[in-house]
């Protein structure tokens, strides 16, 4: 069986690297929600994992607790705009329905939010 060698285009990512994307971009999405605003997260975090293993042990870590940040969020601060980078100026709730609605990593707004 032959191998073909392939040239990838210069912005191209591996399987892994594009695993750590979506973590690390949804991880700190919640964050970013959370306090308020984007600014500063520009650039994407070094991936300190391994192996698959270890990414997804930092998903279920780092995910559950950008999620808790966001339950702990008062209704002042679910309804105050924030700038995505000058691009969009949205509710904090506004952001978090856009992203269960396109992506369906949270569980409805009313389990989401019930105390």
């Amino acid at each position: 069986m032959k191998r073909a060698i392939i040239a990838l285009p210069p912005k191209s990512r591996t399987a892994g690297e594009l695993a750590w994307h979506i973590v690390v971009t949804e991880i700190t999405f919640f964050n970013d929600v959370a306090r308020g605003s984007f600014e500063g997260s520009e650039q994407e975090l070094p991936n300190p994992t391994k192996s698959m293993a270890e990414l997804i042990a930092y998903y279920e870590t780092n995910f559950k607790s950008g999620l808790e940040k966001v339950k702990q969020l008062g209704s002042e601060q679910l309804a105050k705009p924030i700038s995505f980078f000058g691009v969009f100026n949205f509710s904090a709730v506004h952001y978090l329905h856009e992203f269960r609605q396109n992506h369906g990593a949270l569980p409805s707004p009313k389990a989401l939010f019930q105390r």
